[in-house]
């Protein structure tokens, strides 16, 4: 399971119209035209002494829950979500860790919970994946998220360093239908960022990252991801000293032979605030 492999990243291609890439109703909100690469995608246990966040803008902590039971029933989320704020305050020295609330649709309800996501390929209620090269966040849109948590404190918080992390636990064996393939930042230009809209629920929506193709692009994933880890990315950081913006997106995996295998994960989006 380690080594490289090869498989297909969906980048966007030349456009007249402003990208839409819709989470919610893509069949009428999303217009996106694609450019699939076969790109090589490296263990990313094989980069020397390890990724980390100061470097490359991603790394895998080990990490072990008090959840016992990532069912659908989401009463977990709220103390799943703890758990992931002490995390990042401690990898990174942030004085206020905040996952926000997020809005889900549950049968014909629209319900609020935690940001902490159950993820499959094949899961009633489950998230999904998305399947092309993205980032949630660019540098006009983070304002925004930020302001949304509270509104009052927002121009403040913006004066400091803040960050985004992504948090990404696997709580399913390998192999993996679909794994995540993460991009090295350091390996990305501005020129390759498109931003584009996301549509959510209703009419909520935000900007986001889509990228063009490059051929330096380095990518990497985890294939052997325990569920006493988490792989943490930073979606978004003020401070230039660190990797910010990481491209991320699930392939189809070659070396997965097994029809029936498939990807259950748990994610969470972190807001963390620096007192510096």
């Amino acid at each position: 399971m380690s080594g490289q492999l090869l498989a297909k990243i969906g980048y966007v291609a030349p456009m007249v119209p402003y990208p839409v890439s819709a989470a919610a109703d893509p069949e009428t909100r999303a217009n996106m035209v694609w450019d699939w690469r076969e790109m090589p995608i490296l263990d990313g246990r094989s980069i020397p002494g390890g990724a980390t966040l100061e470097k490359h803008g991603f790394a895998v902590v080990p990490h072990k829950s008090r959840i016992v039971d990532f069912n659908e029933n989401r009463a977990w989320t709220t103390s799943y979500a703890r758990e992931t704020e002490q995390l990042i305050k401690r990898l990174t020295g942030a004085t206020q860790v905040i996952i926000p609330q997020m809005r889900y649709r549950h049968g014909g309800d629209v319900a609020e919970t935690p940001a902490v996501r159950l993820g499959s390929t094949r899961m009633t209620g489950g998230a999904g994946t998305v399947d092309f090269c993205h980032n949630d966040f660019t540098a006009a849109s983070v304002g925004r998220h930020i302001a949304e948590i509270d509104p009052a404190r927002a121009e403040d918080r913006l004066r400091k360093r803040f960050a985004v992390y992504n948090t990404w636990r696997l709580i399913s064996e390998p192999p993996q239908s679909k794994p995540l393939a993460i991009c090295d930042p350091n390996s990305v230009t501005i020129a390759d960022l498109v931003p584009g809209d996301t549509y959510y629920y209703d009419e909520i929506y935000h900007q986001n990252a889509l990228f063009r193709y490059n051929p330096n692009h380095r990518w990497y994933y985890y294939p052997e991801l325990k569920i006493d880890e988490i792989l943490i990315w930073a979606g978004y950081d003020s401070d230039p000293r660190f990797p910010s913006i990481v491209p991320h997106c699930a392939f189809e995996n070659p070396d997965c032979r097994d029809s029936e295998a498939c990807r259950v994960d748990v994610d969470t989006r972190a807001y963390a605030f620096f007192d510096d």
